[in-house]
């Protein structure tokens, strides 16, 4: 969780550069502990650096991912957000 909210910082901060170490982290440390949704948060956050650092290809790749476990996960709030970033690359 610490490692998000330092990210979201450098989000907030609009330091993208700074921000995606920490949220690549964060999908680490959230595979390591079986948390899906943290895993698509962390997700979730990377593609919103990767649009603001021009690599929309990742981008979309990542909110894929994320929508995938969302969507599983029945939390339709966080796919519909999904949804919204994917139709803005």
């Amino acid at each position: 969780r610490v490692l998000t909210n330092i990210g979201n910082i450098y989000i907030q901060r609009k330091d993208y550069m700074r921000a995606l170490p920490y949220h690549l982290q964060a999908k680490e440390v959230s595979n390591d502990f079986q948390e899906d949704h943290s895993k698509a948060d962390a997700l979730t956050n990377i593609a919103i650096c990767n649009t603001h650092l021009g690599d929309s290809q990742t981008a979309r790749s990542s909110l894929e991912q994320a929508a995938e476990i969302y969507g599983k996960m029945g939390l339709d709030e966080d796919l519909q957000l999904v949804r919204q970033l994917l139709s803005e690359i």
